[in-house]
């Protein structure tokens, strides 16, 4: 990698023997190189790929505008993240995730928090993300000694869904939110009792749900593979459940216009049908 020119103390671009560009990130980085020297690449904590003019600009803004502790921090939580949910980060994800957590420790500073009313569905939802956004909080106040809310849990659950997706926008994530506890009324008030939200049933029709709804908003149209005759029979054999399916693609063809296949009507069925037994 050689130094092509410094953005700030801790921010340079370079480029790689393929002339291929890159901003780097490393603490003192800015310091002591001369364009076309070779950069020691044990002080470069961070590599990205330069990208268009606008994305660069972006990146770049984010270095300048936020600490250096905090730029240090994004990266613990996002090696942490790539780590434990074996994900991958885009420039994008980064430069929203530096954004947002500069922001929550700004407002936590001036003990300006929101409410966490949604911690219990979010940590149903999306188990794995929230075990660790509760990581990266802990993290947080060990690196900064900063107390983020719990409510911070919330947003970087979504951050770290988001980033696993091929979502366009992260407001996204809270869409799907939304359409899992629509989804969720309806059973109850179908079968006219409460849901037992610590089963393994429950969480494989959670986990269900979620990629179901994903791949709705990201217009991956699904195929109906299995025979027509297998629909028919669980159709038949589980009433109840199916009616209540009838119902859920009743809302999300209202809510979404989104046209269910054979084969999610189905797999759905049979969610249904386990988490009802388990009812009774």
């Amino acid at each position: 990698m050689n130094y092509i020119k410094k953005i700030n103390n801790n921010v340079a671009l370079s480029k790689d023997d393929k002339g291929n560009e890159f901003i780097i990130f490393g603490k003192g980085i800015g310091f002591g190189y001369k364009a076309g020297d070779k950069i020691d690449e044990t002080v470069i904590e961070k590599v990205f790929v330069s990208q268009d003019e606008e994305n660069d600009s972006r990146l770049i803004d984010v270095f300048t505008d936020i600490e250096p502790k905090i730029i240090a921090v994004t990266n613990q939580i996002i090696e942490l993240a790539e780590q434990e949910l074996s994900i991958s980060f885009s420039t994008n994800n980064f430069i929203g995730l530096a954004d947002h957590l500069n922001h929550a420790i700004t407002r936590a500073k001036n003990h300006d928090t929101y409410d966490d009313f949604l911690s219990l569905e979010i940590e149903q939802f999306y188990s794995q993300e929230y075990a660790v956004a509760k990581q990266a909080i802990k993290l947080i106040d060990e690196k900064l000694d900063i107390s983020l809310p719990s409510s911070e849990e919330i947003y970087l659950t979504y951050h770290f869904f988001y980033a696993n997706s091929s979502l366009e926008r992260m407001d996204q994530v809270a869409g799907i939110t939304h359409l899992i506890q629509r989804v969720l009324t309806i059973v109850r008030y179908h079968f006219q009792s409460d849901i037992d939200t610590d089963t393994i049933s429950y969480s494989r029709f959670i986990t269900h749900l979620r990629y179901f709804i994903l791949r709705h908003m990201t217009d991956e149209k699904a195929k109906d593979i299995l025979p027509i005759e297998m629909f028919s029979m669980v159709k038949t054999k589980y009433p109840e459940s199916y009616a209540c399916v009838s119902k859920i693609s009743q809302f999300l063809y209202e809510e979404k216009k989104w046209r269910l296949s054979y084969d999610e009507e189905l797999y759905l069925t049979i969610h249904i049908e386990r988490i009802r037994n388990i009812n009774h």
